[in-house]
């Protein structure tokens, strides 16, 4: 949170914990879910300013930090989705902004007995959620490794600045237009 500075943007906000933290600190921040349940909840919870929408079609003002936490780089869905997620935050950062994001890694979970897959990304997986008799549809979640995010970056004209490793696969990085 000490890495947002000036207007924040939070994307896939979901029940607003972090824009609350961030508005608890005086921040001005936006918290933006796809999810009109969400956004009910945020609003319900005292966040200020919710925006229901698509992160990758918002054009209406721009800020400068974008954060992506709890996986959010997961929104691009394929790898080939993080080369559009940068351009939409180069659309939507104000000169000098910088985009904060997580991920983890997920080659560890592969090994001799279970192969990284050759058809694809190892790091796009397919999900779905249930509950109780409720299934939503699979849809496919990114989880982007360091070297390879920073390589993207690089040839996109982005640095890649390393915050936070937990050592266990997962960390929290800078991404600047350069």
């Amino acid at each position: 949170m000490e890495s947002c500075s000036g207007s924040i943007l939070d994307v896939g906000a979901g029940a607003g914990s972090h824009s609350l933290v961030l508005q608890s600190r005086g921040r001005d921040v936006t918290a933006m879910d796809i999810s009109a349940f969400n956004c009910k909840v945020m609003k319900e919870r005292g966040v200020h300013q919710v925006v229901e929408a698509d992160f990758f079609s918002y054009n209406i003002q721009s800020f400068d930090t974008i954060l992506l936490l709890m996986n959010g780089v997961g929104i691009c869905g394929k790898l080939t989705g993080f080369s559009l997620l940068l351009q939409q935050c180069g659309q939507l950062l104000e000169p000098g902004g910088k985009v904060i994001l997580d991920s983890s890694d997920l080659s560890y979970i592969y090994d001799e007995d279970l192969k990284k897959p050759t058809d694809r990304y190892y790091g796009e997986v397919d999900c779905a959620y249930s509950y109780k008799d409720a299934f939503s549809e699979t849809f496919t979640w990114l989880y982007l490794d360091f070297g390879t995010m920073c390589t993207i970056c690089k040839q996109k004209g982005w640095s890649c600045t390393l915050l936070y490793e937990d050592g266990n696969n997962q960390f929290l990085v800078a991404l600047e237009k350069e």
